[in-house]
């Protein structure tokens, strides 16, 4: 009985390591699970530009804001298809602020992109107060058309300073409709009276507005507070089809273009 027993359990163990190396081998023949397909990202996820694109990326200024006024957040330029739950309500009959700062100054007048084949006049713009949650705010305003707005408390051309324009990009002309694709490095040049002034791009970003608190935009907006470095700072809304998030393109001076060079 036993021996009967035993033989009994000797066959059940090697059918059970029979089994084991059939499985084994099956597993090793069989070929790699396929990756799963790329999920699209979504509007408020897309992929970045930060300024690690530059070499030489421009720090975000660090001058004092206009103290005539309620601090300034970053223009809101209303997209085709933009939904209409704006987070600002505008305050009536608002004030505009001018600068006052004594002539002569260079104010830009015309813009050039040549990588982008921009050329458009350029407007001065204001600010108006808005109602932001529970505080009151100053935002800028934008211009019409196929035209940059130059911020009228910014900079004038060549000095030390933060040189700031707005432009649309999916309405209006679409003046700024490009400036997604620019690279560090490409020529931005801003004209006053006929004179140019030759700027190169350093960094591009974009920064989430929609959704955001005032703080955060308040510290989007430290990139067109006034600078002790000489810069341009153009601004306008992405994605393409929205205008959840701010673009920003920072260009600080670049030397002129020698004769027969083709700038980019």
């Amino acid at each position: 009985m036993k021996r009967r027993l035993s033989r009994l359990l000797f066959a059940a163990a090697a059918t059970l390591i029979a089994a084991g190396t059939t499985l084994l081998a099956l597993l090793a023949l069989a070929p790699e699970a396929a990756a799963p397909a790329a999920i699209p990202l979504g509007e408020a996820s897309f992929p970045t530009p930060t300024a690690a694109m530059s070499e030489s990326p421009l720090p975000p200024p660090q001058g004092d804001p206009a103290s005539d006024g309620p601090p300034l957040i970053l223009p809101d330029m209303p997209a085709e298809e933009a939904t209409s739950d704006s987070p600002t309500e505008a305050i009536p009959a608002a004030p505009t602020a001018r600068v006052t700062a004594a002539p002569p100054r260079l104010i830009p007048d015309r813009i050039t992109i040549p990588a982008l084949e921009v050329d458009a006049p350029v407007q001065e713009v204001g600010w108006r107060r808005v109602v932001l949650g529970r505080e009151i705010v100053g935002q800028w305003d934008t211009p019409q058309g196929y035209a940059a707005g130059w911020h009228n408390t910014s900079a004038p051309l060549g000095v030390p300073g933060n040189t700031v324009l707005n432009g649309h990009h999916n309405t209006q002309g679409k003046v700024f409709g490009g400036l997604i694709d620019l690279q560090p490095g490409d020529t931005i040049i801003l004209w006053s009276g006929g004179q140019p002034f030759r700027y190169a791009v350093t960094q591009i970003m974009t920064l989430q507005e929609r959704w955001r608190t005032t703080d955060e935009r308040l510290e989007n907006a430290r990139w067109i507070q006034p600078s002790t470095d000489e810069r341009v700072t153009l601004v306008t809304c992405w994605p393409r089809s929205g205008n959840s998030h701010r673009l920003i393109v920072v260009a600080a001076p670049a030397p002129a273009a020698p004769p027969g060079h083709r700038v980019r």
